[in-house]
This record gives structure tokens, C-alpha cells and sequence, in this order.
């Protein structure tokens, strides 16, 4: 989407490719459900298919190091288990082996960490027992960030 792509969170601009039969329907929902994306942001989104994409790919590149580093260091955490993320700038750790519940983690590594993350459990109750993290933030904050946690657990 444009928002993670070209970096135009908030702007609410999206596309879909699928079966003419399936964009049809889509099409009659999304006219019942809103009216029209404002032209400026529209103007927005055809400028960032057709110029240059070296930004783009130079962005991409530096959201998979800082997932790899967050990925990584979660791994190293004991308690902590996280598998590869290929489509979004969030992780989605398993926290079971902490014995801790989701919303016990995220409030427990708030207070003691310092750490801002959400439980799983918001996203559904097959959530529990993950937490999702970003890592639309600097390696430095990341490294910080994997340490307070780090810490946090060791202390508890």
C-alpha cells in the first residue's frame, strides 16, 4: 500500500488487482462506504507510481536492517521467540515462555522498560500470548530498546 510504500501514513490511499468480478463488488462497497479520496492525495499516489523509485528501495533496504537487528536481538531475549516479518514494518513475538499474558507483558515491559508495544490480544483473541513491536524507528532506539526489555526480564 501507499501508506507503508511511499510513506504516506494517514492519507488513506489504497489499490486493489483481482478478478474483474471481485473489483466490481469491492468498487459498489467502496462507494456505499465513503466518498472520494481527496484530489491532492490522489495527485499524491500517481506522483509516487511514476517518479523515481531509488527512494523507495533505499527506504525498503533500511526497514530490513532495522528488522533484522530487532529480530535478532528479540531471539537472543529468553522467553522471547520471533519469526521473519516479509510485509509490514512490525514484529509479532511469541512471549508465551515469559509466563506472562499478553497485556501483562505490554504493561509490565511499559512500566518497567520503558518500551511502548501492544498486546496481542488487540488484534483478536488469538493473540494472546504475542505482542506486536515496530520497527519504524532508528537501529540506535531499536538497540535501546531490546536492551530495556532485556533487562526488565531479567530483573523480574
Amino acid at each position: 500500500g501507499f501508506s507503508k510504500a511511499f510513506a504516506m501514513t494517514g492519507w488513506r490511499l489504497g489499490v486493489a488487482m483481482g478478478p474483474e468480478v471481485v473489483i466490481e463488488k469491492m468498487g459498489l462497497l467502496v462507494q456505499t462506504l465513503c466518498s472520494c479520496v481527496p484530489p491532492f492525495i490522489q495527485r499524491a499516489g500517481i506522483a509516487a507510481l511514476k517518479e523515481d523509485q531509488s527512494e523507495v528501495r533505499r527506504m525498503l533496504h533500511i526497514y530490513k536492517e532495522r528488522r533484522e537487528v530487532l529480530i535478532e536481538g528479540l531471539n537472543k531475549i529468553p522467553g522471547i521467540s520471533c519469526l521473519k516479518t516479509e510485509g509490514a514494518f512490525y514484529v509479532f513475538p511469541n512471549i508465551t515462555k515469559t509466563g506472562l499474558k499478553s497485556e501483562e507483558f505490554a504493561d509490565f515491559i511499559l512500566e518497567e522498560a520503558k518500551v511502548a508495544l501492544l498486546p496481542g490480544t488487540n488484534f483478536g483473541k488469538y493473540g494472546e500470548g504475542y505482542v506486536r513491536l515496530t520497527f519504524a524507528t532508528g537501529i540506535e532506539n531499536i538497540k535501546i530498546g531490546l536492551e530495556r526489555i532485556r533487562n526488565a526480564l531479567e530483573c523480574r
